[in-house]
């Protein structure tokens, strides 16, 4: 069988755990028979919540159910989707051409159990004063603006870009403070989304890995 989407994948992963037949799965775990089978007939398509439940319960990576990083049992490497550039602002590699959203990846040095990202970062960045070829590592899941005060966050603005900053403050349920280095220095937005900081890997915690 050619693993070539996720629901191949997920049906892979399930024999891999011993469960010879899908509804043998569903029973075993309790899942509701028919969801579960029309999530590996490709029927119905897999959301990031979901397949976190189908990772844990098969012990495997949520990134290579999804995407086909890697093995089905490497749990240490997650999508590394681009780089940040000095300015704090974020270049993403589906952005280029000839080339696929997920054929980089980062490999850690310890176990990441979650669905992730990582983003690069190839040179000093001094608004964050992050080291050349330290890894960013973001949740999937978008934050809620209420609980991202004070938090560094990958904060996608209205017009469609990204950068990475602290938010200083969350008004409500629509606006942040940011700071930035024009003027005013702190800027009032309504992001589209924000991705939480989790982890910022130093240099030599990880490496790139291609053509997975």
């Amino acid at each position: 069988m050619t693993l070539d989407t996720p629901n191949k994948r997920l049906a892979h992963v399930r024999e891999a755990a011993g469960y010879s037949t899908a509804t043998e799965a569903a029973r075993a775990f309790g899942w509701n028979e028919n969801t579960y089978r029309s999530h590996e007939n490709g029927e119905r398509g897999l959301k990031a919540e979901i397949v976190r439940k189908y990772a844990r319960a098969f012990h495997v990576s949520v990134s290579w159910i999804l995407f086909g990083f890697g093995r089905h049992d490497q749990s240490n490497v997650i999508p590394l989707r681009g780089y940040i550039n000095q300015d704090n602002s974020i270049y993403f590699k589906k952005e280029t051409k000839n080339r696929q959203t997920y054929d980089v990846g980062a490999k850690l040095d310890f176990e990441l159990s979650g669905d992730f990202f990582g983003i690069d970062t190839p040179q000093f960045v001094p608004d964050l004063t992050l080291l050349a070829k330290s890894l960013i590592i973001f949740r999937t899941l978008p934050w809620t603006i209420s609980s991202a005060e004070g938090k560094l966050c990958l904060i996608e603005k209205e017009d469609g870009t990204f950068t990475v900053l602290p938010v200083l403050k969350g008004d409500g349920a629509k606006t942040i403070q940011i700071a930035t280095r024009g003027i005013p220095p702190i800027l009032e937005i309504q992001p589209k989304s924000l991705h939480l900081v989790y982890l910022i890997v130093p240099p030599g915690g990880w490496e790139p890995v291609e053509g997975l």
